[in-house]
Order: C-alpha cells, then sequence, then structure tokens
C-alpha cells in the first residue's frame, strides 16, 4: 500500500485529485497492470498500422507511440475531474474501468504521417479514409500483385 501510495504521488496523482475524479486507486492499479501486460501487443499494432500509412501517396515518413501508462492514468483522473465540475453524468469516463477502458480512452496508440506538401494532405487523408472503410484486403492483393509483376518484367 505504502509503494502504491508513493507511486501515485510520484505520477502526479494525489490523494486529493482521485477524491475529485471519484475513483479508487484499486480501479486505477486494474487499468494500470491490464495496460502494461498489453503494451508489446500495442506496440506491435502501431507498428503493423504504421508499415501500412507508409504506402500513402505522398507519404514521406510514419511515427508511431503508445500511451505512456503514466499519462494514461492522469488522463483518466482529468476526464473523471471535468464531467464532475460539468456535471455530466453521462460522461464515458464515469463508468471506466479495467474492462472498458481500451474502448473509452481513443488514443492509445499515436500515428503521425508526415508529408512534404500543405497542398497533399487531401491524399494522405483519402488513404486513411480508404482503410477505415475496410479495404485493407484488396490493398494487399494489389499490392502483392503489382510487386509480382514488377519481379516479373524486371527479370
Amino acid at each position: 500500500m505504502e509503494n502504491q501510495d508513493k507511486f501515485f504521488e510520484s505520477s502526479g496523482l494525489l490523494s486529493t485529485d482521485l477524491a475529485e475524479a471519484k475513483v479508487s486507486k484499486d480501479t486505477l492499479v486494474e487499468i494500470l497492470n491490464d495496460y502494461l501486460s498489453n503494451q508489446e501487443r500495442l506496440k506491435y499494432q502501431a507498428s503493423y498500422f504504421a508499415n501500412i500509412l507508409q504506402f500513402g501517396d505522398s507519404v514521406n515518413s510514419v511515427k508511431w507511440r503508445i500511451k505512456d501508462p503514466i499519462y494514461l492514468l492522469q488522463k483518466i483522473v482529468r476526464k473523471r475531474k471535468e464531467a464532475i465540475k460539468e456535471q455530466d453524468k453521462n460522461s464515458k469516463y464515469m463508468t471506466i474501468d479495467v474492462e472498458n477502458y481500451k474502448n473509452i480512452v481513443n488514443d492509445l496508440i499515436g500515428l503521425r504521417a508526415i508529408y512534404l506538401f500543405k497542398a497533399d494532405w487531401y491524399k494522405v487523408n483519402d488513404f486513411i479514409l480508404y482503410f477505415r472503410a475496410g479495404n485493407w484486403i484488396f490493398f494487399f492483393f494489389f499490392f502483392l500483385e503489382t510487386e509480382s509483376r514488377s519481379v516479373a518484367q524486371a527479370g
């Protein structure tokens, strides 16, 4: 218990903050432990999507990150405090727990596609929307088929 108190205090999550947010340390510890156990999977997913984004027209480079565990807890506390202050009883953060936090927090993975010219933003946007619509499989078959033709023609 003393180690938990030190961890929360060093993370900037004081007992007064938790009380204002009406969230228990136990709930946050459960979320933290689950998040830590899923970090490798999140890194793999972030890398996977970054690699796909790299194929987009006009994409110069792609960077990714996963949310820092302490920032995850701080965000949960901050969002709960905001909901309480605004009397937003329907805030999704008011019901957050270890079972649903992955559906509530929408920035566990972050991707950044860098393009060189402002005018190219729509190409990157269209590429993202194309895949968001569920066209992943078509893209891979198209890419593999195109690469196979290029290799065959070169050979």
